[in-house]
């Protein structure tokens, strides 16, 4: 055991404060513990930014890893923090610093003899691009393939992440809207890609739901899932642009995942609505120092140009987006 500082938030919020401390590279590399319905993790320093979650900071005792971490040791003979990388069924994929190339491999190698469950490790060689929100990878060790089945709330969902966008970041938000959804809702999922959202709905509620992507790749891996996960008769999956595939006046929820072009289909959310209305989930980018206010003002004013009301029903940071931006969720009930 070592007694350290900790930051103390609700199960609830724990995933969200899990990757937003990780992505600020606090995370110390101790086991994170339990106490009375909470989840205190363990941080370096007191420098975090946790966004809006409600949290305490502590002091107690975290267990400590069973035997040797290679990874976590050579990260701190370097003198580097891998902390931004994601884990996508037994495939991993890193962040490598800038500077710090020639110990890619090395850095792979290292992250494969620690954690056991991983196959393969890649690196980012790019940003998210283009309209199917693709990114660049490159293999550095293990297994050459890219083809992985991802677990989560009950699902499985297999996929390509060469070829198509998924982020294991956003299981909580997929968890999130899941307890906001009821019986009977008629649900369109914009950028569906290879379906998280659209099955981890119906596998849990009785609801139809029409999940669209541009990208064909995720569409043809989002109607696998569909089989895999036993959901054909809740869910259609389609390719196309959901500025022409979208339904108009037929949904009581939308979910719009599309953080850095979520303003340019507001206007396909808000026809896609039934006449009386519904809930529009909406994902944004904004600057840290503004967090919701841009985002908001633009989706009350669109929506009042529209000829409709909307009312903001919750809104929360869901990750850290760049060193000066965040992810943004922001749930809009609109009326008339």
């Amino acid at each position: 055991m070592k007694h350290a500082t900790g930051v103390k938030v609700s199960k609830a919020d724990a995933e969200a404060a899990r990757w937003m401390l990780k992505d600020q590279g606090l995370l110390l590399p101790l086991k994170a513990v339990q106490h009375e319905g909470s989840i205190i993790f363990p941080v370096k320093n007191l420098d975090f930014n946790v966004g809006n979650l409600g949290h305490k900071v502590v002091k107690t005792d975290f267990p400590e890893f069973a035997g040797p971490d290679e990874f976590d040791a050579l990260q701190n003979r370097l003198g580097i923090s891998l902390s931004s990388y994601d884990v996508t069924g037994d495939l991993a994929v890193l962040e490598i610093p800038l500077g710090f190339e020639k110990y890619e491999t090395v850095l792979a190698e290292a992250m494969l003899a620690s954690k056991k469950n991983l196959k393969a490790v890649f690196k980012k060689s790019s940003s998210v691009e283009g309209e199917t929100r693709v990114r660049r990878i490159n293999w550095l060790a293990g297994e050459k393939r890219t083809v992985t089945v991802h677990r989560e709330h009950g699902c499985q969902f297999k996929l390509d992440i060469s070829k198509v966008f998924f982020s294991p970041r956003l299981s909580f938000e997929r968890q999130r809207i899941l307890g906001q959804v009821r019986d009977g809702e008629a649900i369109v999922d914009m950028f569906a890609g290879v379906g998280p959202y659209s099955i981890v709905i119906a596998k849990h509620r009785d609801v139809k739901i029409l999940g669209i992507d541009i990208n064909e790749p995720a569409i043809d891996y989002f109607k696998e899932n569909i089989r895999i996960n036993k959901v054909a008769d809740r869910v259609q999956a389609v390719a196309g642009d959901c500025r022409t595939m979208s339904p108009k006046k037929s949904a009581d929820r939308v979910i719009m995942n599309l953080p850095k072009g979520a303003r340019d289909f507001l206007d396909t959310a808000l026809g896609t609505l039934k006449p009386e209305g519904g809930i529009v989930h909406y994902y944004g980018v904004s600057p840290r120092e503004q967090l919701y206010d841009g985002e908001v003002d633009f989706i009350i004013k669109r929506t009042r140009e529209k000829g409709r009301r909307a009312e903001i029903r919750g809104k929360r940071i869901v990750r850290s987006y760049s060193p000066s931006e965040v992810h943004v969720a922001i749930d809009v009930e609109v009326g008339m």
